[in-house]
């Protein structure tokens, strides 16, 4: 997990307005490779182990997740603009298994894997592997990109809209049979469609910024 992405991270407990304290234990190249984030609120603590943020009970991480295909990964970096931005990009679910081979396209930001599932999980060079339960836990407004995939599609839009920087880009991926309606609450308008796949942006805000 990248040093930079512990200032984004909050408490799944506590709220958006909770940040954590890093405690590292073991770093190599600016990431953390094991140690914990504390909660100064509920004094909690998530534990991080082979570079994974827990913040689900702790689990085995699975070995070697299945490799995604390369032009699969392109599909997901060309519409969520990882190339254009800087700063951090989100995957969630299945789609976090590309995760790998987005960041080997050679794009700008750190991308953030998130997934309930051990399997969908791989840090490396690049990119940054959180595990995560009911909610996104990051500061409001911080990813340039959201890709929200399979059930977190559903589970997660209000989250994935949360955490969408003003300028960034949302897909969900299949997109719910309510998305319209719940986009438009929650502030974003439907910019591109493709099958069930749904691009969604703020408005006037189609075009990824290139800085933070």
């Amino acid at each position: 997990m990248h040093l930079l992405l512990t200032d984004v991270l909050i408490c799944p407990r506590c709220g958006p307005n909770t940040g954590l304290i890093l405690r590292a234990d073991t770093m190599a190249d600016r990431r953390v490779r094991s140690g914990a984030l504390g909660c100064p609120g509920c004094r909690t603590d998530y534990p991080i182990r082979d570079a994974v943020a827990w913040f689900t009970p702790p689990a085995p991480v699975a070995a070697d997740p299945a490799a995604f295909d390369v032009d699969g990964a392109t599909r997901i970096a060309a519409l969520i603009g990882a190339a254009a931005a800087s700063g951090f990009v989100l995957i969630v679910g299945p789609a976090a298994r590309a995760a790998a081979t987005i960041a080997g396209l050679g794009v700008e930001s750190e991308i953030v894997a998130a997934s309930a599932e051990a399997a969908d999980l791989a840090p490396g060079d690049g990119v940054s592997a959180v595990a995560i339960a009911a909610t996104l836990p990051f500061t409001a407004s911080r990813m340039r990109g959201v890709w929200l995939s399979g059930t977190a599609a559903d589970r997660l839009l209000e989250e994935g809209a949360r955490v969408l920087h003003p300028l960034g880009r949302l897909i969900l991926d299949p997109a719910p049979a309510d998305a319209v309606e719940r986009l438009a609450a929650a502030g974003l308008r439907i910019a591109a469609r493709e099958g069930s796949t749904f691009l969604a942006v703020r408005p006037g805000g189609a075009q990824i910024a290139s800085s933070q």
